[in-house]
């Protein structure tokens, strides 16, 4: 194995804490808390979506990469998508 290569997965495992079954659960959760609210000073979780997800481990040096799968109830139009993603503001950057 080249020198490179043996030094990406000696970090990737050092790295990787998470079980496949625990990241998995985290993907799953983790986007609810993000597109839900904040009430009482509690997240509420988002309950008008369902995620499902597959995780899979892959050795890179930084970062992650997702395939995302999206189903919706009324299927939006390329512009409607485009439009929502270029114009959506979250609570962080409202303040």
């Amino acid at each position: 194995m080249p020198e490179r290569t043996s030094q990406i997965g000696q970090k990737w495992l050092e790295t990787s804490s998470l079980t496949l079954v625990e990241k998995k659960k985290k993907s799953e959760i983790e986007p609810l808390k993000i597109l839900g609210s904040i009430k009482d000073g509690k997240f509420v979780k988002a309950d008008n979506l369902l995620i499902t997800s597959q995780c899979v481990r892959v050795p890179v040096l930084e970062g992650h990469t997702a395939a995302v799968f999206v189903k919706f109830r009324k299927n939006p139009s390329k512009e409607e998508l485009i439009d929502r993603l270029k114009n959506f503001s979250g609570f962080p950057q409202e303040k």
